[in-house]
């Protein structure tokens, strides 16, 4: 077993040869569940077929039957239909199941294949806030005067984009936009008005 995990990391190269089915990316909304599918052509040989995937981390997720992995808080399964197929279930995405999963598939007698695609993690935006005043609240303002107002919005992936409307008309003209990131890879939009009330 250790020899065949180690020509799987060593030893294979990236083609779509040798499949039936390759995962295909996914663009998943946060807390959804997602199956990455993938099989392998059927062969002449009758040399075992070992399959594993190698999740996000680049961790070896193992040769096992149906059911559950170890780890991942239970989330993570495989799914098999025919001794050809390796399909990887994630149940209740989080933002830590964002990246590359790889299948990775070998007949001894004719060599490793592997098949990479992407789950990219979807976090809508939640909230919208000024940053200096509450909403709802009257602002006094000045003829003339220019007006400073930021809107925030935060922990969403991809970055939100914010646009400023004043009385029903949509406003670019001195609107500034910039994101930071944060950690758990969501992005918190910000976009700047200086308006000059008339």
């Amino acid at each position: 077993m250790i020899l065949v995990l180690s020509l799987l990391s060593s030893l294979i190269i990236e083609t779509k040869g040798g499949f039936r089915e390759t995962p295909a990316n996914h663009s998943v909304l946060l807390g959804q569940d997602v199956t990455f599918r993938c099989a392998a052509d059927k062969s002449a040989s009758s040399s075992e077929l070992y399959s594993q995937w190698r999740s996000n981390t680049g961790a070896l997720l193992g040769f096992h039957d149906v059911g559950p992995l170890a780890g991942h808080q239970g989330r993570y399964s495989y799914l098999k239909f025919s001794r050809e197929e390796l399909h990887l279930r994630i149940e209740r995405v989080t933002l830590e199941d964002d990246g590359q999963f790889e299948c990775q598939m070998l007949r001894p007698d004719e060599g490793p294949i592997r098949a990479a695609a992407y789950l990219t993690v979807i976090v809508p935006p939640k909230t919208v806030h000024f940053t200096n005043y509450q909403s709802g609240s009257v602002v006094d303002v000045n003829e003339e005067l220019p007006l400073n107002l930021t809107c925030e919005s935060p922990n969403a992936k991809p970055e939100a984009v914010i646009t400023w409307y004043i009385n029903g008309r949509k406003i670019e003209e001195g609107v500034q936009r910039w994101g930071s990131y944060n950690l758990n890879k969501t992005t918190t939009s910000y976009a700047a008005l200086q308006w000059r009330p008339r």
